[in-house]
């Protein structure tokens, strides 16, 4: 009789604020399909709002429907599972379900105000005790501890995974066929931005930008990418995009897995939200070549930074929206340059942000959890 004690496979609950085609919940998706094609896991998701992407979770293990708000008391006992994985710093409000957590992760996906305008004393006091918090960049543990707290050796930097969606055709004739759908002029730059419809995200941003860029002799088309906001719409891009001069050359597109044909009708990508961390849209768009124009206090800079005599993209002070137009026209005024920055946004992402790199870190960061348990 062998003296090795039982495998214990893994039990894993990770929670989601909402099942829907945004970014968080996109690098969850990914994340679980890595992981039930590499380990023996056993994935169980709860999530508070429903959406897109829910049979595609459902395909990959048993789901648990939540309320959308905090709870009284705990009402599900966990101690069945070896960790519970927050996905997305808002999360841990759905926390006051549970009971008898017997180990935390918290995957932080966000800066300083989605966590002090969303998060209340019990949620950060959650995030400080957590056993593990991941971030997708330096600048969001910076902000963690910083302002929150938590302890530095308790964060751990993983990159960010991207599978990306094939295109039917190569990058120049997908172009053509995206501007032709989008019924936006052949021979013109497109700047495309993408997220939740949001304060945060500014699309508005997106069309002063262009605004700036029309004034100084850049005239450039203008594609929004992205679903309305649950919160209060604060900003009609129709009405916007009409009041600026605009509305023959900006579009407003919803999110859809087309998501990357959409895509491939930018010269650049412009990232004009007024705070973020590393949104995938951007590793997206690197993985199709495409350069990332943003402002210098978003996370996604390190992926655009100069580095090794190159850089990816351009970054700009935030709220300097003319410095932002200047970078994007200084760009699409060299082609050389610019094709060269997509080019080096294609190797960072190959050499970061492909599945099969970006996983095994996130799974290795997780094991010490998982006492007892085998991966």
């Amino acid at each position: 009789m062998s003296g090795r004690a039982p495998h214990h496979r893994a039990r894993v609950l990770f929670v989601c604020h909402a099942l829907e085609r945004t970014g968080p919940p996109i690098y969850l998706l990914t994340l679980q399909r890595w992981l039930r094609a590499n380990t023996d896991w056993e994935l169980t998701t709860a999530y508070q709002r429903g959406g897109a992407l829910e049979e595609e979770f459902a395909a990959l293990g048993d789901t648990i429907r939540l309320h959308n708000h905090r709870y009284e008391r705990p009402v599900i006992d966990v101690s069945g599972f070896d960790l519970v994985y927050a996905n997305a710093s808002w999360t841990l409000r759905a926390l006051s379900a549970f009971d008898r957590v017997r180990a935390l992760a918290v995957h932080v996906h966000e800066m300083e105000d989605v966590i002090r305008f969303l998060l209340d004393d019990e949620d950060r006091a959650r995030l400080r005790t957590a056993d593990l918090v991941l971030v997708g960049c330096e600048a969001a543990g910076r902000n963690l501890v910083t302002n929150h707290g938590v302890d530095p050796e308790r964060i751990v930097n993983v990159p960010y995974p991207l599978d990306p969606a094939p295109l039917p055709v190569p990058l120049d004739e997908a172009r053509r066929r995206a501007r032709a759908e989008l019924g936006l002029p052949a021979d013109r730059p497109v700047l495309v931005g993408a997220g939740v419809y949001e304060w945060r995200k500014a699309p508005d941003l997106l069309l002063h930008v262009a605004w700036h860029l029309q004034r100084t002799g850049r005239p450039c088309s203008v594609v929004w990418i992205g679903d309305d906001s649950d919160r209060v719409a604060w900003c009609d891009w129709d009405e916007e995009a009409q009041r600026l001069g605009l509305a023959d050359l900006a579009r407003r597109v919803p999110a859809s897995p087309r998501y990357a044909e959409v895509m491939a009708a930018a010269d650049l990508f412009v990232l004009p939200s007024r705070e973020d961390t590393f949104p995938l849209v951007c590793v997206e768009a690197a993985s199709m070549g495409i350069p990332t124009v943003c402002f210098d206090d978003a996370g996604i800079v390190e992926l655009i930074e100069p580095r090794g005599g190159e850089v990816a993209g351009a970054s700009v002070a935030y709220p300097d929206l003319a410095a932002m137009a200047q970078a994007i026209d200084d760009l699409l005024g060299d082609p050389d340059r610019l094709t060269a920055a997509g080019a080096a946004a294609r190797r960072r992402y190959d050499a970061r942000h492909r599945t099969e790199v970006a996983m095994p870190p996130v799974r290795d960061a997780l094991l010490p959890l998982l006492s007892g348990s085998a991966g």
